[in-house]
């Protein structure tokens, strides 16, 4: 069962990857990255493949070797998670929904930060 929310995951991700190829500042590296975790422990198929993709394994490889994403990359991941909270927070009228979308968005731009960038 794990193995395939994981891969169902990986899938998700990788779909919003391919969005992010495609739609202006849409953070695509970051999807890129989730997918991959997903898939490394689900499917070694799916890795290698993602790992030899012609556009997606660069930034794979980047991360592996480097532990590091692209500059512009992490500053769009920024934005829009700080962008998308806030849209969130005001359109949404459950505290509670607020106060999640606020922890999570605080969550991910920490991980973020961490982050070093090439």
């Amino acid at each position: 069962m794990r193995i395939l929310l994981y891969r169902a995951l990986g899938t998700f991700f990788l779909g919003l990857g391919f969005l992010g190829l495609v739609l202006p500042l849409f953070p695509g590296t970051v999807f890129v990255l989730a997918a991959a975790y997903c898939f490394a422990r689900s499917s070694p198929r799916l890795y290698g493949w993602l790992a030899r993709h012609p556009r997606f394994g660069v930034y794979l490889r980047n991360w592996e070797e480097r532990r590091a994403m692209p500059r512009g990359a992490k500053v769009i991941a920024l934005v829009f998670t700080a962008l998308g909270a806030a849209w969130i927070f005001l359109v949404v009228s459950s505290p509670w929904i607020q106060a999640a979308v606020v922890v999570g968005a605080l969550g991910l731009i920490g991980i973020l930060l961490r982050i070093p960038v090439y």
